[in-house]
Parts: C-alpha cells; structure tokens; sequence
C-alpha cells in the first residue's frame, strides 16, 4: 500500500502508485468527503445511525460521475447520499433492470428492514432505474469503506449480500463491476466470481481477497 504518512489522506497516497486508477481516486475523494459530511452531521442522528458509518462511493458512465451511499440516512444527510430504494419499498425487493432482486437471504435477521439499505445497494439500486439488459453497456467502479463493529477502521470490499447483488447487476443489467483497492487500483468483478459462490465455491472469498491482496 502507498505510504500514508502524516495527514496524507487515502486518495492521496493512491495517487503515489504509478498504476492508479483515476476513477479510484475520484471515488475515493467521494469517500472522504462523505466523511466531512457525516462529522457535520454528528450528534443529529439517532443512536443506531451513528453505528453505520459504511460509506461507498461509484464512478459511473462517460463522462464520469460520482455517487455516494451511506448505510444510514437521517434527513440531513440526505442532499449528500443517495437513497436508492425507499424505505417503505424495500420488503418488496428491489427492481433490477426488469427482475425482483431480493438483496438479502431470505429469513436473515433484518432482512425486511435493510433489504437494499447498504451503501452499495442504495447506489445501485438508484443507478439501474430504467436499464434493461438491452441497454447500453455500463462500467460501475466501486471504492468501498465497509465499517462496523468487526473492522471499526474499514475493509474496501462489500459484504456477502451486496456481492450477491452486484452479481445480479452484472448478469443481468449488461454492467461491468470494479471495486477499488487501497492502492488505487481496479480489481473486476468475474463471472467466474459469481458463479462459484452460487455453487458453494468461495467465489465471494476469492473477490475479496484479490480486493485485500490476501494470498498474493
């Protein structure tokens, strides 16, 4: 990982990697922005919004454009994050280029309440309004600052369900996913990927760890 000295920030220290994706550091920019927009917000949200602090942003299209999602929304922060599928809507599933996607397992404590509520669902959720599969082809490129209680300083990968859902996106939207590394640099989502967690073969695990650099 680039060297992050002093109040070198994360998109900063991408930059210092000659094979830096300048969509990376756009969306990681994104990223820490969202940050100072969530330290404004302090002390108005309620005591399980403070809790959430996952935040993803994503590049998409040409030109470029930035979105970003934040796993809690309270009314103020609302103007800054995306909100992607209503609250009310959620237990419904989420409309996907055509096909009901249901973004948690069934029976998973809490489905119903955050089915689509995390940052990269809100994101594509939002994005994929109005695409099919005949719709032009799309590039979505993801820097992920995945936080709770098991890694309170952030991993950059999604958690399993919103994988599942960029699956779907992928396979079904004519998308082709990228989530950034800290280093600055793409890493693709495969089909390879997708299919092998549908089997039972790990394909999440081998995401992540090429996103992580585990084993490399």
């Amino acid at each position: 990982m680039p060297g992050n000295t002093g109040s070198m920030t994360l998109s900063q220290a991408m930059r210092s990697n000659p094979g830096h994706s300048p969509e990376c550091v756009e969306a990681q920019e994104g990223n820490e922005a969202g940050r100072d927009k969530l330290k404004e917000c302090k002390g108005s949200e309620k005591p399980h919004e403070r809790k959430a602090d996952t935040i993803a942003t994503m590049i998409s299209g040409e030109p470029a454009s930035a979105y970003s999602g934040h796993a809690s929304l309270s009314k103020r922060r609302q103007e800054h994050f995306v909100e992607g599928t209503a609250p009310e809507d959620r237990s419904e599933g989420i409309d996907l280029c055509g096909e009901n996607h249901q973004f948690a397992e069934s029976g998973k404590a809490g489905s119903n309440k955050m089915n689509g509520g995390h940052s990269e669902a809100r994101l594509l959720a939002d994005t994929m309004k109005g695409r099919t599969k005949n719709s032009p082809k799309l590039g979505l490129t993801f820097k992920i600052d995945w936080r709770n209680s098991s890694h309170p300083n952030g991993r950059p990968v999604p958690c399993p369900d919103c994988f599942r859902m960029m699956c779907h996106v992928q396979d079904n939207c004519n998308a082709d996913i990228f989530v950034c590394n800290d280093e600055g640099e793409k890493v693709p989502l495969t089909k390879d990927d997708c299919q092998n967690e549908k089997n039972g073969e790990g394909g999440y695990n081998d995401f992540t760890d090429r996103i992580e650099g585990v084993g490399l």
